[in-house]
């Protein structure tokens, strides 16, 4: 509400609502410092009505936005090796090069060791199972890479755009049919046939 309102009545409505309600985010999400909901003090309150914006929140604000920042560079780290872990995964298991993955294991400890020494509690450490997890999905076949080596489904409604025939009995017959009855994929109705 009070971003509706003109600047100098904004300041005294925000200024009630952050010492009653508590500070929140632009989005209307509630600011919290350490486990207590950030309220505005009755000085901050003054200096909120006036129009300014008061200091400690500033600074309680500006502490949130370096730890988010933290946060997003331990957590592109973590990606970067996990993205590695599913990389060696995805290769053959033949052709895997063992210097990589002594290499990957050199990434988790410089990772988990940097977290240990930054002290924070919000920030995870690579775990083995955290590495077996990714190690086992990335051996999971999809619809893509399914056993038995046709694609799944994919491959198969992929066909029928590019206009392969369907062969009778293999369950394509009647989906092509289906698709063509749609008018789907740009292809005109079936002439002259069952549809």
């Amino acid at each position: 509400m009070a971003s509706r309102l003109p600047r100098f009545a904004a300041g005294p409505v925000k200024a009630v609502r952050e010492s009653t309600q508590g500070v929140t985010q632009a989005n209307n999400q509630p600011v919290y410092y350490g486990n207590q909901r950030l309220r505005a003090g009755m000085i901050d309150a003054a200096i909120r009505a006036a129009g300014f914006s008061p200091a400690r929140l500033a600074v309680v604000r500006e502490e949130q936005w370096n730890e988010r920042q933290v946060e997003a560079r331990y957590e592109q780290a973590r990606s970067d090796v996990y993205r590695r872990v599913r990389a060696f995964y995805l290769e053959d298991p033949y052709s895997r090069d063992p210097a990589e993955w002594a290499e990957v294991l050199e990434l988790v400890r410089d990772y988990n060791a940097r977290v240990q020494r930054s002290g924070s509690d919000t920030v995870p450490a690579i775990t083995p199972d955290a590495l077996r997890r990714i190690a086992a999905r990335a051996q999971r076949p999809t619809m893509g890479r399914g056993a038995g080596g046709g694609g799944g489904d994919a491959a198969r409604r992929m066909s029928m755009v590019q206009g392969e025939p369907a062969t009778e009995g293999s369950g394509r017959e009647t989906w092509t049919r289906q698709a063509r009855a749609r008018g789907r994929y740009g292809m005109a109705p079936h002439a002259g046939g069952r549809s």
